[in-house]
């Protein structure tokens, strides 16, 4: 479902725990930090209603997932990295 400000929000309690697709062009974890002075690591945006909180949440190491925890009940969701995923980067959850 999305908002009319472009935010894809996911009210399922079954989204917890698993996951969802996100597509990416260069789904390589092989991108310089921004220590390193080069490419930041891919990133979403997701907002917790529970805690009323944005969260950066930048993509694993392996270059595989996403990880979001909420910051008030500890709960995740994980966004993994596919093709026939979306290319949505903003996300709102609920708890």
């Amino acid at each position: 479902m999305h908002s009319p400000n472009g935010i894809r929000r996911e009210s399922d309690r079954s989204l917890f725990g698993s996951g969802i697709d996100i597509k990416e062009s260069d789904p390589s974890p092989a991108r310089a930090g921004p220590s390193d002075g080069g490419c930041p690591r891919p990133f979403l945006r997701v907002f917790f209603r529970c805690s009323n909180q944005y969260l950066y949440v930048p993509r694993n190491a392996r270059g595989s997932a996403y990880r979001a925890m909420c910051p008030r009940c500890g709960r995740h969701v994980d966004f993994v990295v596919g093709p026939g995923g979306t290319s949505q980067r903003f996300f709102e959850l609920s708890c």
